[in-house]
């Protein structure tokens, strides 16, 4: 691939959206973060050779201002969230908390279920998640309906050669010895 093309990797395309400039990634997401991989990893060390050291300065000023302005967004939502519950009771606090407790249990349960009814039908605890249903009686039916997709093949074990280790009779030192041996 041509060096030039190189630098168009990390180009999103734009989809237009009825208005002159105004666009969409076509991912639907607004500016991602990019995954770090390793042509990512590759390029960073011809950065540092194309940056030199006052590029690669501002480049690490850039990142930290990036981490501190997270941070500080992560408290102002702190505060925000300080703020909407300064008018609540203390009654409605305890609610919230209990609704919260309440949908994390009922979530351990079924993840519970799911994965007691995986290990009774045999299907491994991967595909545990993948079972459907509210109760017992309706995930098993799901695990006989998963069942036949997943059956589990097991490997063709060779059988053992006889004539090695101590098994077996010793193979025969010429074939006049062979044939007196199947004679008898």
């Amino acid at each position: 691939m041509h060096t030039r093309w190189n630098s168009l990797r990390h180009v999103r395309m734009i989809v237009a959206d009825g208005g002159e400039g105004g666009g969409v990634a076509e991912d639907g997401q607004g500016d991602p973060e990019p995954k770090p991989d390793e042509s990512n990893a590759e390029q960073q060390g011809n950065e540092s050779e194309k940056l030199g050291e006052n590029g690669l300065k501002a480049l690490k000023a850039e990142r930290e201002a990036n981490k501190a302005a997270k941070a500080k967004l992560a408290e102002y939502e702190a505060q925000i969230q300080a703020f909407k519950d300064k008018d609540k009771t203390e009654s409605e606090k305890e609610a919230e908390r209990l609704q919260a407790l309440e949908k994390s249990n009922s979530e351990n349960a079924l993840k519970a279920l799911q994965y007691e009814v995986a290990a009774e039908k045999g299907i491994p605890l991967k595909l545990a998640t993948r079972l459907n249903g509210s109760d017992k009686d309706s995930m098993l039916a799901d695990a006989d309906e998963l069942l036949p997709l997943i059956q589990q093949t097991k490997p063709n074990i060779p059988k053992p050669d006889k004539s090695q280790g101590r098994g077996g009779k010793p193979k025969p030192a010429s074939l006049s010895a062979a044939i007196a041996g199947h004679l008898k």
